[in-house]
């Protein structure tokens, strides 16, 4: 009798050894699974990244007007910040904030606004003095952020060479004291620049210069340098 019991616990032990077996095989198999399951997940998020990369390139930069808008609406903050500090320079401090604000739907540019300590005016609504120091506040921070910006190694552009000015409407600062901060702002990029080249017609700010190249009239009627 206690063979047989013998007998039948060593079958009983067999069928567990044989169900032990099974599920240890269905273990394994849901093991690979999970692993293959993160495996998918891993590719489904690299998919995701990749969608958002291309619908961004196909919504923000390649379509009409899309390289110079996206650029546009990246560099603009930094040149406002840049702006407003050299408008406050050249105001001595009457107008301190540049505000530029793009153009909505696929249109291409920005409006400017300044605010003149009371509220936000378009830049075209100061007067011709004003709009000259306004202009050129913008010109001066865009030469700055192009001398700051990197080349495909990592560091900034070098050292420009020659910068060439034409005073335009300077003739509009009547006063010789806003003229004398334009002139003095100039000064501030020789450090960005080999050679600054001014061109002007008002004497008291081309005296300021080391040198100076003048220009007349010859007896016909045609240019010609004097000294």
């Amino acid at each position: 009798k206690q063979q047989q019991q013998l007998q039948e616990l060593e079958t009983v032990i067999k069928g567990l050894q044989v169900e032990i077996e099974y599920i240890t095989k269905d273990i394994n198999k849901i093991q690979k699974t999970e692993a293959e399951v993160k495996r998918i997940r891993k590719e489904l998020k690299k998919i995701k990244d990749k969608l958002e990369i291309y619908t961004l390139l196909r919504e923000e930069i390649f379509h009409l007007n899309g390289v110079p808008k996206f650029a546009i609406e990246k560099i603009l903050p930094a040149i406002s910040i840049s702006a407003s500090e050299i408008l406050n320079d050249l105001t001595d401090g009457k107008f301190n904030q540049i505000i530029f604000i793009p153009l909505g739907g696929n249109r291409v540019g920005f409006e400017i606004y300044v605010y003149d300590g009371e509220r936000n005016r378009e830049a075209s609504s100061f007067s011709g003095g004003e709009k000259t120091q306004i202009n050129a506040a913008i010109r001066f921070a865009i030469m700055e952020r192009i001398a700051e910006i990197p080349d495909t190694t990592g560091a900034v552009f070098r050292k420009s060479n020659t910068l060439f000015i034409d005073e335009g409407d300077l003739g509009t600062l009547d006063d010789e004291n806003a003229r004398q901060r334009f002139v003095d702002k100039i000064f501030e990029l020789k450090s960005m620049f080999t050679k600054i080249i001014l061109i002007t017609h008002l004497e008291d700010v081309a005296e300021q210069f080391p040198n100076r190249v003048m220009i007349g009239w010859n007896e016909s009627g045609k240019s010609k340098i004097i000294t």
